[in-house]
C-alpha cells in the first residue's frame, strides 16, 4: 500500500502527469458483463453482472440472483477491485469479490460464496446487452446447491 501511495505522489509527477492521475484506470461502474460461473458443487452457467453507473459503485445487479450492495476495495478507493454482498429480501445470502481489467475494464474475474459455504469462480467480458438477453432465461437459485 505504501508503494502505491509513493508511486502516486513521487513517481507520477516526475513523468509530468497530473497529481490526480489514477494509477487504476479501470472501473466497473456503468458496465454490464456476461460471465461464466463455475460452482464448487459442479455446475457451470452464464449470468450477467450489471454495476450502477456512479463514481463509486453502489449496486450490483446479478440477473440470476438479484441486487447486491457493492463497493470498491481499499475503503472504496481502489477502482478495479470490488466486493459485493446481498441485501435483505433475498432467499439466501451471496457475496463476491473481484476485479476488472483489460482496455477500459472490458474483463471481469471474481470469486463468490453463499451462506451455505458453496463457492464460485466467474470470468467474463463486457456486454451491455447481457441483462436484456439473459435476464429472461436466467434461473433463480443457481447460486445454491
Amino acid at each position: 500500500m505504501k508503494f502505491i501511495k509513493c508511486l502516486r505522489s513521487c513517481f507520477i509527477p516526475l513523468l509530468g502527469l497530473s497529481a490526480s492521475y489514477n494509477v487504476y484506470a479501470h472501473d466497473p461502474s456503468g458496465q454490464t458483463y456476461r460471465v461464466e460461473v463455475f460452482s464448487s458443487f459442479g455446475t457451470q452457467f452464464q449470468d450477467c453482472f450489471a454495476f450502477d453507473k456512479f463514481n463509486k459503485v453502489d449496486n450490483l445487479t446479478v440477473a440470476g440472483f438479484g441486487s447486491l450492495t457493492a463497493r470498491h476495495d481499499q475503503l472504496n478507493n481502489d477502482l478495479p477491485t470490488w466486493q459485493a454482498v446481498s441485501t435483505t429480501g433475498q432467499l439466501f445470502n451471496l457475496a463476491f469479490h473481484g476485479t476488472v481489467g483489460g482496455s477500459g475494464g472490458q474483463t471481469i474475474q471474481a470469486n463468490g460464496v453463499n451462506e451455505f459455504g458453496d463457492t464460485f469462480i466467474l470470468q467474463g467480458v463486457s456486454d451491455r446487452n447481457c441483462i436484456l438477453t439473459l435476464s429472461a432465461t436466467a434461473k433463480k437459485g443457481e447460486y445454491r446447491k
